[in-house]
């Protein structure tokens, strides 16, 4: 636009001065109302485009942090703000491979934080499970929902989960020290007509005295709970009351 205020002021000075006949003068007028004209229908669209390129957050919650300012250039996978819902947390656990088999979507847990002046046990619900192994823990991991109205709870707190899963009837259990391990997996020492005999087992729920046998063994198995750290399969026992 500003070239065709140029060009209209001179024509105006040159038809005055009588050099360029009355038509150039139009001309340029016109090409000055239409280049003001275009300018401001541009200025209305950016206008609206700014008015209306608000970006909402998909939740409701506080900014935690803002990694950006005004006037920046972002990326498309930049992250130049979190905003954080602590009204209800999730924490991420790590647990053994062999004990996901045993935990639910829906279960009860309760999430104690150590140190914390306020109350240091919450309740939640698990809602997911990853069958995945983390290659870095060799751990695979659940995620528990807690409530957390009071605010008590903030992101980056360390815990302790405990999980209560459903508890099973007619099942077998042996203590804990029966149940031993290596590269295959979970193993125990049965005994048969003063034999032992090294069989693998499945486990299922499992407590600091007692392991749940779902897989391997049989009732009534007679199995080895204390030595069986020295034994080998096809070595002679004696079995003492």
């Amino acid at each position: 636009m500003a070239q065709a205020q140029i060009n209209s002021i001179r024509a105006k000075k040159l038809f005055e001065n009588g050099v360029i006949p009355r038509v150039k003068f139009e001309q340029a007028q016109t090409e000055f109302k239409l280049a003001k004209a275009d300018l401001e229908i541009r200025k209305r669209a950016l206008e609206y485009a700014i008015k209306n390129s608000a970006i909402r957050s998909p939740i409701r919650g506080i900014v935690a942090s803002v990694n950006g300012d005004v006037g920046q250039i972002a990326g498309p996978s930049q992250t130049i703000i979190r905003i954080v819902n602590l009204r209800k947390m999730i924490a991420l656990i790590g647990i053994e491979i062999e004990d996901i088999e045993k935990i639910n979507v829906g279960e009860r847990a309760v999430i104690t934080i150590p140190n914390l002046p306020n109350g240091n046990v919450f309740e939640g619900e698990v809602i997911k499970l990853n069958k995945e192994i983390d290659p870095a823990t060799q751990l695979v991991h659940i995620w528990i929902a807690i409530p957390n109205k009071r605010r008590f709870l903030q992101p980056g707190m360390f815990g302790a989960a405990r999980i209560f899963v459903k508890s099973e009837r007619n099942t077998i259990v042996v203590p804990s020290s029966a149940v031993l391990k290596d590269d295959k997996g979970p193993y125990l020492y049965v005994v048969e007509k003063g034999t032992a005999h090294k069989i693998y087992v499945k486990k299922g729920i499992q407590t600091d005295e007692y392991v749940q046998i779902l897989k391997g063994l049989k009732k009534q198995q007679p199995v080895v709970v204390k030595g069986n750290y020295e034994l080998k399969d096809g070595m002679r026992v004696r079995i003492q009351e």
